[in-house]
């Protein structure tokens, strides 16, 4: 078990906090304070175990996960967010790219795991095979490393004739959103994780509680793990302004756990909604309705 000594922002006061890590789950023990235990509350797979039937303890836990990591960061001051305040990387290319797809491109490759967020058209595509072709001369992608792209079946198909009408130099293994849960649920460790994978109308992935939701996320944080800033998850979506602002949260867990502070879609949607408790006049019970968003 490990133990880490922290101090954590709690309003305009810093609190003393006890890390026990042990395992998938962090033991979080501080002195009681409203603000902190919010903050604790909020966090991934957060649990009290007071009531626990076996081992009953005055403690919360929770997740070992990467968002969790996010999280504590900044309670500690520091800025987690300062990967994606960087200075954009200038590259150079011999094809004739607009100006978006250079920036594109250059947001790509310096940030490593972000979002795409572009009309159909505007030529997401070959933008991604520019960061792929850029890491592989740079030397960042090494011969036994593996380039993926994960798209729905006509997205397959398209991405497959435009890596052939720009003659890449990389060519990814390429899957569908079914193909990509497959090969997961088959996953062994002797099995390479990719160095970067493409995530082709992230929208597919919107629903935090789809097979395909929770494959792209595994795979993404594996790669975080294995190769940290060295890797690279890209979503490329052509919905830019969703009717539904929630349709963001796991696109954004996928690509930073964490960049958004809310631990679940339903609390994002509180912040940015109003919502009022309406009758069912089917089942007689009560559900949540959005009256307006917030920015509406």
């Amino acid at each position: 078990m490990e133990i880490q000594e922290i101090k954590v922002r709690a309003g305009n006061y810093w609190k003393p906090m006890t890390l026990r890590i042990n395992g998938g789950r962090i033991d979080c023990a501080f002195a009681y304070n409203k603000i902190l235990l919010d903050e604790i509350r909020n966090m991934e797979g957060a649990k009290w175990h007071g009531y626990d039937e076996v081992n009953p303890r005055k403690i919360w836990s929770i997740k070992n996960s990467q968002r969790n990591w996010f999280s504590l960061e900044f309670l500690q001051g520091r800025n987690p967010y300062e990967h994606y305040e960087r200075e954009l990387l200038s590259f150079e290319s011999l094809r004739p790219l607009y100006d978006h797809q250079k920036l594109m491109t250059s947001y790509g490759l310096t940030m490593n795991c972000c979002i795409w967020a572009a009309e159909m058209g505007t030529g997401k595509t070959l933008s991604y095979i520019e960061v792929l072709e850029y890491i592989k001369r740079e030397g960042f992608l090494k011969s036994n490393e593996e380039a993926w792209y994960v798209g729905p079946k006509a997205g397959v198909r398209a991405v497959g004739r435009e890596l052939l009408k720009w003659d890449s130099a990389i060519r990814p293994r390429m899957f569908t959103y079914e193909g990509i849960v497959k090969e997961l649920r088959d996953w062994t460790d002797i099995r390479p994780v990719p160095k970067i994978v493409c995530f082709d109308e992230s929208s597919k992935i919107k629903n935090p509680n789809s097979q395909r939701s929770q494959a792209a996320l595994y795979l993404a944080n594996n790669i975080r793990d294995k190769y940290n800033r060295a890797g690279y998850v890209i979503e490329m979506s052509g919905s830019p302004a969703p009717k539904d602002p929630t349709d963001w949260w796991h696109q954004c867990e996928v690509a930073c756990p964490g960049f958004i502070k809310e631990g679940s879609i339903g609390a994002f949607k509180k912040r940015l909604c109003i919502i009022e408790q309406r009758e069912s006049l089917i089942t007689g019970g009560v559900y949540p309705h959005v009256v307006t968003w917030l920015d509406n």
